[in-house]
Formats: C-alpha cells, sequence, structure tokens
C-alpha cells in the first residue's frame, strides 16, 4: 500500500468514526440572540471553529472555514473553499483586521484565499510558519504573519502582535493539538520550507504548532473587552499563560473547542480554570462531512446533549452552543 493511499485510509477511518455521532435534530442550539450590550462585542459564528467577533469599531475572524465538504471528496478530491457559502458573512468581513488562524488543517484555514479578497486593507493573517508555508505561492492581498518567535507559554509572557491602527493587540500562546482519533494524529508536521503550489488537497494542509490567542479590543488605549480563542486543546500547559496577564483585565468571552469542554467535565485541566471567563461559546463539536441543509451530528468524541444539560447547570456564567451561521450579541 502506497504511502499516499496509508494516509487517504486512515483519513478515511478516522473521519467516518468522527462522523458517527447521533443527529441533533432537536438539540436546542443557540441562534441568533441579542442578550444585552454591556460587552458591545457580536460573534457571528460559521462552523467548526470559524467566526466573526466585531466590537468597537474594529473585527476578528478566527479559524475560516465555512464550506463542509463530502468525505470522500476531502479523501480523493479537492478541498477548496466555496464562496457561495462565504457570502452571507461577507458584509460583516470589511471591518476584519486580523485573521487568527490556531493551526494549518484544512478545516481551519481552507478559507485564507476566499476572505482575502474581503477583509480591511490594512488586515493580516495571524498563524504558524506553517501557515505562512502553505500559501506562500497563493496570490494574497494580505500579509500572513508567523508568530512562532512571539509565542506566550504556561511560564512566559511572549510578546504581542499589534494593529498599527491601535485597535487591536493580540497575544499568540501555544497550545496543542489532540489525535483526531484513538492514536491516530493526522497530518501533522510543521513545514520548514514554502509550498511550490497552492494548497488544494487535505494533505496539503499540515498542522504545524498550534495556538490560542488572547485578543484585546482596544478603546483609546484602554482594553475595552478581552476575547480567548483556542480552536484546540491538549489540556495543561496547552493554551495556558501566566495568570499575572490578567491583572489588567479579565477575559469576558472565551471561544473554545468541545476538547476544552471535555476536560471540564472530567475534572481535568481544564483551560477555563485559569481564564474564568464571563461568557463561552463552544465550537469544533460537529461532523463537517454533512452539508449544513442536514440536521448536525456530532463527532465521535462529543456527547453534546450531556455537555449542554452539565454547563447549562453552571450558574456562574453564560454558555453558548452556537447553531451554524448564526449572530450572538453580548
Amino acid at each position: 500500500m502506497s504511502s499516499s493511499l496509508s494516509r487517504r485510509s486512515l483519513l478515511a477511518l478516522g473521519a467516518g468514526l468522527a462522523g458517527c455521532g447521533s443527529r441533533l435534530r432537536d438539540f436546542p442550539f443557540d441562534g441568533s440572540v441579542s442578550v444585552g450590550s454591556e460587552l458591545g462585542l457580536s460573534v457571528r459564528f460559521a462552523s467548526v471553529c470559524c467566526a466573526v467577533v466585531e466590537g468597537f469599531g474594529t473585527a476578528v475572524l478566527c479559524d475560516p472555514f465555512f464550506t463542509h465538504i463530502p468525505l470522500r471528496q476531502v479523501v480523493f478530491g479537492h478541498s477548496i473553499s466555496d464562496p457561495k457559502e462565504v457570502a452571507p458573512f461577507v458584509p460583516h468581513l470589511g471591518s476584519v483586521q486580523a485573521v487568527v488562524v490556531g493551526h494549518s488543517h484544512y478545516d481551519h484555514a481552507m478559507a485564507v484565499p476566499t476572505v482575502d479578497p474581503h477583509i480591511a486593507p490594512d488586515a493580516v493573517f495571524l498563524g504558524s510558519q506553517t501557515l505562512a508555508h502553505t500559501f506562500a505561492v497563493t496570490p494574497l492581498t494580505h500579509p500572513v504573519v508567523s508568530v512562532n518567535d512571539q509565542l506566550t507559554t504556561v511560564d512566559r509572557i511572549g510578546r504581542p502582535w499589534m494593529h498599527p491602527g491601535g485597535r487591536l493587540r493580540i497575544w499568540p500562546i501555544l497550545s496543542g493539538h489532540p489525535a483526531q482519533w484513538a492514536f491516530f494524529h493526522l497530518y501533522k508536521r510543521q513545514l520548514d520550507a514554502p509550498r511550490s503550489r497552492p494548497p488544494v488537497r487535505v494533505h496539503h494542509y499540515q498542522e504545524g504548532i498550534t495556538i490560542a490567542f488572547l485578543v484585546d479590543f482596544l478603546d483609546a488605549g484602554r482594553v475595552a473587552a478581552r476575547v480567548y480563542i483556542q480552536s484546540s486543546s491538549t489540556g495543561h500547559p496547552a493554551g495556558f499563560f501566566p495568570r499575572a496577564m490578567l491583572e489588567e483585565r479579565g477575559v469576558d468571552l472565551a471561544l473554545v473547542s468541545m476538547d476544552v469542554a471535555n476536560r471540564e467535565m472530567n475534572s481535568g485541566d481544564s483551560v477555563l480554570h485559569l481564564v474564568e471567563p464571563r461568557h463561552v461559546i463552544f465550537t469544533h463539536y460537529e461532523d463537517f462531512f454533512s452539508g449544513k441543509d442536514e440536521p448536525p451530528r456530532e463527532i465521535v468524541k462529543v456527547d453534546l446533549p450531556k455537555t449542554h444539560d452539565f454547563f447549562r447547570n453552571t450558574p456562574d456564567r453564560t454558555y453558548w452552543f452556537p447553531g451554524w451561521n448564526t449572530h450572538l450579541t453580548l
């Protein structure tokens, strides 16, 4: 068996199992809703970990992925973002001044070329050196900036990225990516050289290092709102940072993957214990090989009804389980 076929077979096996969860036709997903405006933030959720977070005259897009592609096409065909799936979000991309990419798998980065024409003229893509290498020869109008040399870790404060306009400060934090299924961890390489062609297949999107982000929305130099984003997690120390960073301001909103929810439910080393956010949005719950016109399925590592019941009974903060293409105003 060739190495390419082996990788495809593993992907089909792991992805097929990942998509074998229950249908969620009656699951109480949070739809478009406003819960007041004390934070002044708006969140438009697309799918997986992709969301536009907007406030104070600017916006951040995280992990651009809008298009669900059938498993057979992912394994044997091209993985390319469909502009029609992005179209409903285009009116809200013009204020995006930073696109943060937690890692470079296709379900977190595939729509980079599709959103590129629509984000603000002074915007940048922030991610790993692997992300920069992945899109090295893709014709983009905005730069892909590697933050590998400025990472914050659990015991070291790194360097933030500052938008020249003064409205955004973003701290990249070293995070981690679990195996997709059992001990199978696919496409986990760090690229050490630029790709010679634009990525069009799933194996062109290698993981690279995994990054969480602490995003500060600035207003007249002060932190007006703080958002923590972790689109994949392996628990402590991944995604953790020195507690002293919270002295300036606590975390208002956290967008975290279901890996974080599972750790919290099992009394594990959840990053929520550190960031203690006022609001939490859970992401990466779905089988994204099914179309958005079908009832969602949860991935194999997730029991979404159980998770919903557990967190809805926690009174000290608000938890959201967003449906696809929904809008939350906080």
